[in-house]
């Protein structure tokens, strides 16, 4: 996603979300402290984009009926669940991959490669997951994420009219 001038898009929190996933994704294994940072606030922007929403258009006619319907949304609760523990218990509880130094060559995961310490992928991103070692917690964050682009383009579009 290419960012542009400083507008209103750009400050939403869907553009934040997409932005700090964006830098998250492309940080060496040298730095992993940055791509987790910033695989964090690419949650906690996704999440703010329905908490934002509601704030604005919660006592408009319709919007509980709507808001309750994406309760079970796999997405919207992904996104509940992992913003609830990074701001209420600690770091997020994705799991970490290891490797030890020179065995299995390339690195074994995704498109990673070989140029990491150790034998590790040289890209920070391969170091984390959430339910697959395999699937980075980028990958798992940008499946996600357009499910509550979405939702935010359906509820200004549904309920962003002036109100009766």
């Amino acid at each position: 996603m290419a960012y542009g001038p400083h507008t209103a898009d750009s400050r939403s929190a869907i553009a934040r979300a997409y932005y700090f996933l964006e830098k998250a994704e492309n940080f060496t294994s040298t730095q992993i402290d940055d791509s987790e940072a910033h695989l964090e606030a690419a949650v906690i922007f996704g999440r703010t984009a329905l908490h934002r929403l509601q704030t604005k258009y919660e006592n408009r006619p319709g919007w509980k009926a709507w808001w309750d319907s994406l309760l079970a949304d796999a997405s919207v609760d992904f996104f509940r669940r992992e913003r609830n523990v990074i701001l209420k218990e600690g770091p997020s509880k994705f799991g970490r991959n290891a490797w030890a130094g020179g065995i299995g060559g390339a690195g074994g995961i995704g498109e990673g490669g070989a140029g990491g310490i150790g034998g590790a992928p040289a890209l920070a991103k391969y170091f984390y997951y959430y339910d697959d070692y395999q699937t980075p917690a980028t990958e798992t964050v940008r499946k996600h994420l357009p499910v509550i682009a979405r939702y935010v383009r359906d509820a200004e579009k549904k309920f962003g009219q002036p109100a009766s």
